[in-house]
């Protein structure tokens, strides 16, 4: 496996969160804190964006793209739109594994006869 430099790791952490334990010992997903923290690492992964376009065959749509990425990642870059990162409500969405287990579920029930609509 390859070694992260320090701005991957940070990049990483931006986009995967890391994984630490509480106090009580249980394992917990955190990401960067708002404010300084978080825009190091936003400024790292639009340097290490901004350094893949430059890899990429001149004119591509992948040097395009990856260009274009690394302006709207920056928060005080030259451009008019801006990509940011924000929490999640905590609620699951109405799609997510356990509401599609319970709603099968409930269906073999009714299938059977146990409910009735």
């Amino acid at each position: 496996m390859n070694e992260q430099t320090p701005e991957e790791g940070l990049a990483h952490g931006l986009l995967y969160g890391r994984h630490t334990h509480n106090k009580a010992g249980h394992l917990h997903h955190c990401y960067p804190e708002p404010g300084g923290e978080e825009q190091e690492a936003l400024e790292a992964t639009a340097r290490l964006v901004s350094q893949y376009a430059n890899e990429a065959p001149p004119d591509s749509p992948k040097a395009i793209i990856l260009a274009a990425l690394s302006v709207h990642l920056h928060p005080r870059g030259s451009s008019e739109r801006c990509l940011y990162f924000k929490y999640r409500d905590k609620k699951r969405p109405r799609d997510s594994a356990r509401y599609l287990q319970i709603a099968a579920h409930v269906e073999k029930s009714i299938r059977r006869g146990i409910r009735k609509r």
